[in-house]
């Protein structure tokens, strides 16, 4: 199943919505197995608003904090492990691998939230969530949800 939406956010509330309608889809099963979800888009397009409405819809209650200093976070959830990464700071994959995402990545019980994806474009598994913020003024946004890989 390979499918792509376009939504276009009005607002900072938008792109939160469009979190949690993502989290809610994947908790139900519309997106098929899929776990990896990329963020991809400029600095300051609502990559971390994204991940702060995904991670309340999955049912994150704790207080939400950017990872941009330290690239990770962890959250416990409903017996399930989600990590969100903020790869701003990072050169390259070869940064990303010693912090141990590779085995992150290869857990098929983890959901993975990943900002600034395109750094490590080649770790990537092929079934995955990409999501594309694109600013077209000072609170629109274009995003596109692409939806790669068959399961």
């Amino acid at each position: 199943m390979e499918s792509k939406q376009i939504i276009l956010s009005g607002s900072y509330q938008d792109t939160y919505d469009l979190g949690v309608n993502v989290a809610e889809n994947l908790k139900s099963g519309k997106y098929g197995h899929r776990r990896v979800v990329c963020l991809r888009g400029i600095l300051g397009s609502g990559k971390t608003v994204f991940v702060k409405g995904f991670l309340e819809g999955y049912g994150v209650s704790s207080r939400i904090l950017s990872p941009t200093f330290t690239i990770s976070r962890m959250y416990e959830i409903q017996n399930r492990i989600l990590w969100h990464y903020d790869l701003y700071r990072m050169k390259d994959a070869s940064e990303v691998i010693a912090i141990g995402i590779k085995e992150v990545l290869s857990d098929e019980t983890t959901i993975v939230l990943i900002e600034w994806a395109e750094k490590i474009q080649e770790l990537l598994p092929q079934t995955r969530i990409d999501i594309y913020l694109d600013v077209k003024g000072d609170s629109s946004r274009k995003i596109e949800v692409h939806v790669l890989g068959n399961i």
